[in-house]
């Protein structure tokens, strides 16, 4: 005769499938609720974009003196106006302070930001002197949420990183703008002209504002005529040490 299991074993067995089951329903709740709360991107459908004055390019050693130009390896930074805030801090409320130049035609309020500057065509963030693009900077902390963040002061910046004829002549605004997730809502800009120069180095190009001469490169070749201009000014020179000695040596021997 089949001997039959012992009732204790039955419920031992009965005891395992349950808890088997609810390990299952549980992991499946879990899966659900993890998949449910999946983290979303934040809606900045709200944020308006406002122009909040003119930024300053200014000598990245003397932050006080107004730069007007420069070849594309000229150090440089940026100010803005005293009393410049964004809506909000970067440690309470994630704004980040970005850079940008951008062609002279493009709004700058339009612009959207990824980790490397702004993500349009021919739109690029400015790079500092170590070739690193100036993004996603910190404000300053205020202490709390909702509360305006103060930008910190902006590293030394050139064009130097960018290959030859990437940047096409033209005129631009360069400038920084505050954001919240990579949408823009307030900024500084100013309008520069970039010319094409062969002789600069290593870009190739000079920038300028608007209202100043082109930038004086150095080591730039001297005129073609050069030579002659330096003959001549040597010949005078000889003509008139000649006459010098000559009138010195009449006036020692007088005639009889």
């Amino acid at each position: 005769m089949k001997r039959m299991p012992s009732r204790g074993v039955a419920v031992r067995c009965a005891t395992f499938a349950i808890a088997a089951v609810g390990i299952f329903v549980g992991a499946t709740t879990s899966i659900g609720a993890a998949s449910a709360t999946v983290p979303t991107a934040p809606d900045t459908s709200a944020i308006e974009p406002v122009r909040s004055g003119d930024l300053t390019l200014v000598e990245a050693d003397r932050r006080g003196v107004v730069m007007e130009n420069g070849g594309s390896a000229a150090k440089f930074s940026v100010d803005l106006p005293k009393g410049s805030t964004c809506p909000g801090d970067s440690e309470s409320d994630n704004w980040r302070l970005q850079t940008f130049i951008v062609p002279g035609s493009v709004d700058p309020g339009t612009l959207e930001y990824s980790v490397i500057g702004p993500t349009g065509p021919k739109q690029y963030a400015i790079y500092d002197v170590f070739t690193a693009p100036v993004v996603d900077q910190l404000t300053v902390p205020n202490g709390g949420p909702g509360e305006p963040g103060r930008p910190t002061p902006f590293p030394p910046m050139s064009f130097a990183v960018f290959p030859p004829g990437e940047i096409p002549p033209g005129t631009y605004r360069i400038g920084v703008a505050c954001t919240w997730f990579g949408a823009t809502a307030n900024y500084w800009d100013a309008e520069i002209v970039i010319a094409a120069e062969p002789k600069d180095a290593p870009a190739q190009l000079t920038w300028r504002l608007p209202s100043a001469p082109p930038a004086a490169l150095s080591g730039a070749k001297p005129p073609s005529n050069f030579p002659w201009t330096l003959t001549f000014v040597a010949i005078a020179a000889a003509a008139l040490v000649t006459f010098v000695a000559l009138n010195r040596r009449t006036r020692t021997h007088p005639t009889s």
